[in-house]
């Protein structure tokens, strides 16, 4: 799995809620509830899995992780 550096600026949606936010503050455990913490960072993980099996890496992801639909996008 290929990291994305710690400075990277990411922008969270989720509902009607979005904020941007950097890769080292989604794993040092930003947020107050610890699930979705834990969706945020799972979403994370599967946008850098899905970066290193293709030669045009993706910029986003969208799904549901524990129960939270969750869209994270690199910012540019």
């Amino acid at each position: 799995m290929k990291k994305l550096k710690q400075n990277t600026k990411m922008k969270v949606i989720t509902g009607d809620v979005s904020f941007y936010t950097t890769v080292k503050q989604i794993r040092g455990n930003f947020g107050t509830s610890m699930y979705f913490t834990a969706a945020v960072n799972a979403a994370l993980d599967a946008l850098e899995n899905a970066r290193t099996n293709v030669n045009l890496a993706p910029i986003g992801i969208c799904g549901n992780w524990i129960g939270y639909p969750i869209q994270l996008d690199i910012v540019q």
